[in-house]
């Protein structure tokens, strides 16, 4: 967590220390702290470090603005280094960062306005602007600052705080986007490459499947920054549906039950029947052993998050002590 970030969320504290904390669970819940803050002792923090950080916060909550955040921030660093250690310790202990990023994002999210979700719902391909996400703002204060944040208007240091707190969120997700962009192309081409390679054989193995699932799975992450990437032609959906006919037609098969009754049909796409027509042209594949079919189907369900038809689902977890999933199928 930046050193920005760090004071906006002090600053907010302290701009609203006068009402927020009228909500205590949700504040106890995520920063430990009641309405006298750091003046009762801590578990995380020595009576020393309070003593420090308190001196530091007294003065900053005096002033405002710019001033205000040369003090959190340590610019101005003189007389309070044991200060900005100790809130530094006190972010580092309580653990805030992980709680205070999926609060955000669970409040953007139910507001549908994640930056992806506007992606998508645009089908844009240009990162949108933090204004777009106004209509969550409110959700979002409510979500890390109590329920009790907004019963008075998002005014002066409070408001200034909470806008610093979504931008900070929003850049992170931009950095996510800029991250995918960079990656595209290669996660493309690797998908490429292992459909090909099922494309181009007499005889497809447990690991080509399992390599070209995995492979296609990444590009799918990454494409759904780009939405406009999924129908391209050899893109998303062709990779897509070129595997699951050919996983599905080996289950089917090997199970003896109708395709049918395996999954659900796929939306259709002129990238989607491309797919299919392709993988029609591939030997079926020949899963003999239980364990490779049942392997191969858990990883196909779990990585694609398809709808299952009428046949039990496997599952597959990290934790397993059964991790193709047989039991289930048996």
């Amino acid at each position: 967590m930046s050193k920005k970030l760090q004071s906006a969320i002090i600053s907010a504290l302290l701009a609203g220390k006068a009402w927020i904390f009228e909500d205590d669970e949700t504040l106890e819940e995520i920063y430990g702290l009641g309405p006298d803050m750091f003046k009762k002792p801590h578990q995380h923090l020595s009576d020393k470090q309070r003593v420090s950080l308190n001196a530091m916060l007294d003065i900053a909550e005096a002033l405002a603005g710019k001033d205000r955040y040369e003090i959190l921030d340590g610019k101005e660093r003189s007389g309070w280094g044991a200060g900005r250690d100790a809130l530094n310790h006190w972010f580092k202990e309580q653990k805030i960062s992980a709680a205070f990023i999926e609060r955000i994002d669970q409040a953007l999210e139910a507001s549908q306005v994640l930056p992806i979700q506007l992606i998508q719902r645009e089908k844009s391909e240009k990162f949108p602007e933090v204004k777009d996400a106004e209509s969550g703002k409110e959700d979002v204060v409510l979500a890390i600052l109590g329920t009790e944040a907004l019963s008075r208007p998002l005014t002066g240091e409070f408001r200034d705080a909470c806008s610093t707190i979504l931008h900070h969120a929003w850049e992170r997700h931009r950095k996510r986007y800029r991250r995918a962009r960079k990656a595209l192309g290669k996660k493309r081409i690797k998908s490429m490459s292992l459909v090909e390679e099922i494309e181009d054989t007499k005889n497809v193995t447990k690991k080509m499947l399992h390599n070209a699932t995995k492979a296609v799975k990444a590009y799918r992450n990454a494409v759904a920054w780009f939405p406009a990437e999924e129908e391209k032609a050899n893109g998303l959906a062709e990779h897509e549906e070129f595997l699951k006919q050919i996983v599905v037609t080996a289950v089917a098969q090997a199970k003896k039950r109708p395709k049918e009754k395996i999954t659900a049909e796929s939306p259709s796409s002129p990238a989607r029947q491309h797919g299919a027509s392709r993988a029609c042209r591939v030997k079926p594949v020949a899963l003999a052993a239980a364990g490779d079919i049942d392997e191969i189907w858990a990883l196909y369900v779990q990585l694609f998050e398809v709808v299952p038809g009428e046949a039990l689902v496997p599952q597959m977890g990290l934790d397993d002590r059964n991790p193709s999933g047989q039991d289930d199928w048996q």
